[in-house]
């Protein structure tokens, strides 16, 4: 104990005291030293930070606003608009219109008819069970009620009004009318060629579009005015090809 008292006394005394004295300054030296750096280094490091942060902050707005006015969006944007639009109008143009024009419509004429439709005739049979009066003739013949020599382009048979006539195979009737020389008449197509019925009684006979089988009433006998000067008789006529031709000739 006595020892520690003498060298802490030697210490504090003479050579001793300035040699601890200048130990310490160093110390204190040092502890500056060290805590000047270690802030330097953290003033440095704040600093870099705070330099760095700026222009990385200032480069992402100049980014962002190089993206929003980037001339390539805008014009990718335009095309896909101009192709939308194309598109729809190609569209519109391609789809069929909803207005339809009218058929047109055109007026009876006097040409050839056609006789093609197949109706399965394989013979034929005379539209009326009575004896022929006149004959078909191509060269004039007279006639009585005109007093005068014409053709005639028909088969006349001999009959009492309201005797039945025939259709003279299947077919269909096409025409319905009223003739001021020839009376009521009725027209049926049988596929090789068109009979035509003339002098019936309005009432009595088939309508437009009724299918006919062959030996089918089609009416009964009636007035025939360009012929009412002979004797009670059926008028009947064949065309082929619109032209009147010698019936006799298609049906037997």
């Amino acid at each position: 104990m006595k020892d520690k008292k003498k060298l802490f006394s030697s210490l504090y005394s003479g050579k001793g005291f300035y040699i601890t004295a200048a130990v310490c300054l160093c110390l204190i030296a040092a502890s500056i030293g060290v805590i000047y750096k270690a802030s330097k280094n953290l003033i440095t490091e704040i600093a870099y930070d705070t330099n760095t942060s700026v222009p990385f902050a200032t480069e992402q707005a100049k980014a962002d606003k190089k993206d929003e006015a980037d001339p390539r969006l805008t014009e990718k944007n335009g095309d896909e608009k101009d192709t939308t639009e194309a598109t729809t109008a190609e569209a519109i143009t391609d789809s069929p219109s909803t207005t339809k024009k009218p058929p047109q419509t055109t007026a009876a004429t006097t040409a050839p008819e056609a006789t093609t439709t197949d109706f399965g005739n394989t013979s034929y049979i005379l539209p009326c069970e009575d004896e022929i009066l006149k004959d078909y003739s191509s060269t004039p013949v007279y006639d009585e009620t005109m007093d005068d020599w014409r053709v005639h382009r028909a088969i006349d048979f001999t009959c009492e009004r309201g005797t039945p006539v025939y259709s003279v195979g299947n077919g269909i009737v096409t025409k319905v009318y009223a003739d001021t020389s020839y009376g009521y008449c009725i027209e049926i197509d049988f596929g090789d060629f068109i009979g035509r019925y003339c002098g019936l009684e309005q009432g009595t006979t088939v309508k437009l579009d009724t299918v006919m089988k062959k030996g089918d009433t089609v009416g009964k006998t009636g007035e025939l005015p360009c012929e009412s000067g002979q004797e009670p008789h059926f008028h009947f006529e064949v065309l082929k090809d619109g032209k009147n031709v010698d019936p006799i000739d298609e049906i037997r």
